[in-house]
C-alpha cells in the first residue's frame, strides 16, 4: 500500500471485509492512498453475514463491488501484484504470492478488470439483501426429459407471485385451472386456523375460440382478467414480478411441455413484460366476445397492411366471397388503367358469374378516349375492357359524369364523375356492407403495379363498413348530383347574359329619345314667357332627369355585372372632384331660387375639408357617379317644405380618404338599412334601387368601401361614408 501512487485494485472474499475495517494497518493505508489523491477499486461477495462490514468498505474505498463466490484475492497497483488464498475473518494476511515482474502485472490487472466488468454495484447488492429480493441471476432451460421440470417446480416459481401475466393456450389454463384456484383464495387453513393470504393479480392472454369459451367463463368467475386474441400467440409465456417461463410448444391436455425457457434476470422479466404488455393492449376483453363467438359470429377487427401483394390478395379474395353487393372507389384514371391490367375487372366478372350481385365503381377522374358511339375500348396488358356508356343519347351533352356497363353486363355500373370538389385520395373497396378494404395510392415513377400501393386498412367491422357504404353512396349520388348543379349553373349563365343583353338594348333605346325629349324642353323653358307652361315645362324636365338617371344606373349596373373590372384609372385629386360636383348642384338650386319656381326644395351645402389634397387612383367618372348618386339621394329624402342641409367632410384615415355625406331627411327605413346597397332595394317612389347597389360595386372594384347610419335618434336625416385609398 505504501509504494502505491495513483491506483490499488484489490479482490478478496466474503472474509476480507472484517481485515480491512478492524485491522487499523489496513485502514490507515487505505486512508492514506486516498489522502495522497490515489483511488482504490474493491471486489468482494457481498452476503448478509458480511453486510455491516461492507457497508463500511463501501465509505474507505473509491468504489466497491459485489461478485458471487469470490475465493481468495489479489492486489495490484502500477508496479507490484499480490495474491493470497486463504483469508481469515478479523486476521491479517500471513501467506501471500507477490512479484513485481511486468508480465505478472500485466496479467493481474486483466483478472482484475475481467471480473469488475461482471462485479455488481455494492449499493445493488445491498439492497437487495435488505428487501430480500434473489440475487443469484439464472437463465436456463427447464426439461421435462431431465426432471428439471415438473409441476411442483412451476408451482414453487409461481406459489410466491405478486403478479402473473401469462399468454396461454386452452390446455395450459385447463391444466392450471385447480392451481389458479386456489392462487385466487383470499383465506387458507393453515393448523387449524384461517389466514388471509395477499392476493395474486392475474391476467391471461388466449386465443379466441369457441372451443374455449367455457373455460374462460370458469377463469373469469375465479375474478380473473382474461383477454382474447384474434389470432394464435407465435409464443407461450409467463411472467411474475420476478421470474418469467416461456416455451414455444403447444402443451397437449393433462400434460407439460417438453422444455421451456426460464429466468429470473430483470432483464428478461422486464423484456416478457413489455411483450405482454403489448399483446394486452392489442387484444380484446372476453366477456365482449364471448357473445359473439357463441353465436357464431365474426370479431370485429381493424388491420393496418403494409405488404400490396397481401392487400391485392384480400381485395380478390372478399370480390370472390361477395353475395349482395360490391362498391369501389378508384381515384384516378391511371389507377384504373392499372387495375385492368392487373386483371381485377375480369376477376370481378368471373366472380359475379352466377350471382345476382351489384358492382358499382366510382371513377372520380375523367374517362378517356371515348368514341362517337359512347364506347369506350380499353386495352391493357392481355386484358381488354368494354365500357358501353348509358343513355347514349345524352352523349354529346356537357355532362362531366358518365355512367357505363362493362362487358355487357347490366349488374355492373361504373360511374366517371371530374370535378375537384369530389376527387378522394383514397381507394376503397366494400363488399357486401360487411367488410371493407381503404387503400392509400403511392406516388412513384415505377413501372411495378404493386408499388403504386400503399398502406391499407382492412376491416370486417359491419359499422365500419356501413359507414363507408354511406360515405360511397353519397358520393355516387353527389356525382349526379354535381352534374345537374352544374348544368344548371351554365344555364342560368346563359339566361343572365341574354337578361343583360336585352337590359342593354332597352336602356339604349330609352336614352336617345330622353336626350331629345330633356334637349327640347330646355329650348321650349328658354323660348316661352308664359308661367303655367314654364312650369309644366320644369316638370316634364325634372322627371326626364329622373327617367335618364335611371337609364344610366341599369346601363352602368349592366356593365358592373359583367365583370368589367379592368376599367380605365387616373390619378387626380378627389377633394377637387367633390368640390366642381358640389359647386354644380349649388348653382342648380340659386337658379331655382332665382326663378321662383313652385314645389321647388331649398338646398344648403357646407363642405369641410376641401383645401385638403386627397390624390386617388380611380376612374374619374366613376367616382363622379358615387358621389352624385349620394347627393341625389339625400336631396330626395330632404321634404319639400323644409330647409335642407347637406354637409360633406373630408378626411384622411392612414393610407385612406374617408368622405361623410350627411342629410337632414328622412332617414333610411329600418327594413331596408341591412340591405341598403343590395339590387333593388328601394321603399319609397324616389328611385330604383340600383343606384347604391352600383355604388357599392364601383367602391369594391377600387378596393374601397360604402356604407351608411341613420343619424342619432335627436337628429333627423342618414350619413353615408365611402371609403378609397389613397395613392402610394
Amino acid at each position: 500500500m505504501r509504494n502505491t501512487k495513483s491506483r490499488m485494485d484489490i479482490t478478496f472474499d466474503s472474509n476480507a471485509p472484517s481485515i480491512v475495517v478492524k485491522i487499523p494497518e489496513y485502514r490507515h493505508g487505505y486512508s492514506d492512498i486516498l489522502n495522497r489523491g490515489g483511488t482504490i477499486r474493491c471486489i468482494t461477495e457481498i452476503t448478509a453475514d458480511n453486510i455491516e462490514d461492507c457497508k463500511e468498505l463501501f465509505q474507505m474505498v473509491t468504489e466497491l463491488r459485489h461478485l458471487d463466490g469470490m475465493k481468495g484475492g489479489i492486489a495490484l497497483n502500477e508496479s507490484e501484484y499480490m495474491a493470497t488464498t486463504i483469508l481469515q475473518e478479523a486476521k491479517p494476511l500471513t501467506e501471500v504470492i507477490y512479484s513485481n515482474a511486468d508480465e505478472v502485472v500485466a496479467q493481474g490487472q486483466y483478472i482484475f478488470e475481467t471480473l469488475w466488468k461482471n462485479a455488481v454495484p455494492a449499493v445493488k447488492r445491498i439492497k437487495e439483501i435488505e428487501e430480500g429480493k434473489t440475487t443469484e441471476y439464472i437463465t436456463k432451460i427447464l426439461s421435462r426429459s431431465e426432471g428439471s421440470l415438473n409441476e411442483q417446480k412451476l408451482g414453487d416459481i409461481l406459489f410466491n407471485a405478486k403478479e402473473i401475466d401469462m399468454v396461454s393456450s386452452a390446455e395450459g389454463l385447463s391444466m392450471g385451472y385447480n392451481y389458479f384456484k386456489f392462487m385466487t383464495k383470499e383465506e387458507e387453513e393453515e393448523e387449524g386456523e384461517r389466514i388471509r393470504r395477499e392476493k395474486c393479480a392475474i391476467r391471461v392472454l388466449i386465443e379466441a375460440s369457441k372451443d374455449n369459451v367455457e373455460l374462460v367463463k370458469k377463469y373469469i368467475d375465479l375474478g380473473i382478467e382474461v383477454r382474447y386474441l384474434m389470432q394464435e400467440p407465435s409464443i407461450y409465456f409467463a411472467v411474475t414480478n420476478r421470474d418469467m417461463m416461456a416455451t414455444i410448444e403447444r402443451m397437449e391436455m393433462e400434460e407439460l411441455a417438453e422444455s421451456l425457457l426460464y429466468s429470473n434476470d430483470p432483464h428478461y422479466v422486464e423484456r416478457f413484460k413489455l411483450i405482454f404488455e403489448r399483446l394486452w393492449n392489442d387484444s380484446k376483453p372476453a366477456d365482449e366476445i364471448i357473445n359473439l363467438l357463441e353465436k357464431d359470429e365474426e370479431i370485429p377487427f381493424i388491420e393496418t397492411i403494409e405488404n400490396s401483394g397481401r392487400t391485392i390478395s384480400l381485395i380478390r379474395g372478399l370480390i370472390a366471397k361477395a353475395n349482395n353487393e360490391v362498391l369501389g372507389i378508384i381515384p384516378s384514371y391511371e389507377a384504373l388503367l392499372r387495375q385492368i391490367d392487373m386483371g381485377m375487372f375480369d376477376h370481378i366478372v368471373k366472380s359475379s358469374g352466377g350471382k345476382k350481385i351489384s358492382v358499382k365503381i366510382l371513377v372520380t377522374d375523367k374517362i378517356k378516349s371515348q368514341d362517337s358511339n359512347g364506347i369506350i375500348t380499353i386495352e391493357k396488358g392481355k386484358y381488354r375492357l368494354s365500357l358501353r356508356r348509358k343513355n347514349s343519347e345524352d352523349m354529346n351533352s356537357a355532362d362531366k359524369t358518365s355512367e357505363f356497363t362493362i362487358n355487357e353486363m347490366n349488374n355492373l355500373t361504373l360511374r366517371s364523375v371530374f370535378s375537384e370538389n369530389i376527387r378522394p385520395q383514397m381507394g376503397m373497396i366494400i363488399v357486401d356492407k360487411c367488410k371493407s378494404i381503404v387503400i392509400e395510392p403511392k406516388e412513384t415513377d415505377s413501372d411495378n403495379i404493386l408499388s403504386h400501393i400503399g398502406m391499407a386498412s382492412y376491416s370486417n367491422s359491419t359499422q365500419i363498413s356501413k359507414s363507408y357504404a354511406t360515405m360511397f353512396e353519397s358520393l355516387w349520388n353527389y356525382s349526379k348530383m354535381y352534374d345537374l348543379i352544374e348544368k344548371s349553373i351554365e344555364r342560368l349563365k346563359t339566361h343572365d347574359r341574354m337578361q343583360r343583353e336585352f337590359i342593354d338594348i332597352v336602356a339604349h333605346e330609352l336614352r336617345t329619345p330622353l336626350q331629345s325629349i330633356l334637349g327640347l324642353t330646355e329650348i321650349l323653358k328658354s323660348r316661352t314667357k308664359e308661367k303655367e307652361t314654364k312650369d309644366i315645362l320644369v316638370t316634364i324636365n325634372e322627371n326626364g332627369n329622373r327617367l335618364h338617371r335611371f337609364v344610366e344606373n341599369v346601363l352602368t349596373a349592366t356593365k358592373l355585372e359583367g365583370y368589367f373590372s379592368k376599367i380605365p384609372r387616373e390619378t387626380f385629386d378627389l377633394s377637387s372632384l367633390l368640390k366642381e360636383i358640389v359647386d354644380l348642384y349649388k348653382e342648380r338650386f340659386a337658379n331655382i331660387n332665382r326663378s321662383n319656381v313652385p314645389h321647388s326644395k331649398e338646398i344648403h351645402f357646407e363642405c369641410k375639408g376641401f383645401d385638403k389634397v386627397c390624390m386617388v387612383n380611380a376612374n374619374k367618372l366613376h367616382m363622379s357617379m358615387v358621389i352624385t348618386n349620394i347627393l341625389e339621394n339625400a336631396i330626395s329624402f330632404i321634404p319639400l317644405k323644409q330647409k335642407g342641409l347637406i354637409t360633406i367632410t373630408v378626411s384622411q384615415s392612414g393610407k385612406d380618404v374617408i368622405v361623410h355625406i350627411r342629410d337632414n331627411g328622412e332617414g333610411i327605413h329600418p327594413e331596408i338599412l341591412h340591405r341598403l346597397f343590395t339590387k333593388f332595394a328601394s321603399k319609397s317612389f324616389y328611385g330604383s334601387g340600383l343606384g347604391l347597389y352600383n355604388c357599392r360595386k364601383i367602391m369594391h372594384m377600387h378596393h374601397g368601401g360604402i356604407w351608411a347610419k341613420n343619424n342619432p335618434s335627436n337628429e333627423k336625416g342618414a350619413t353615408f361614408s365611402f371609403r378609397l385609398p389613397l395613392r402610394s
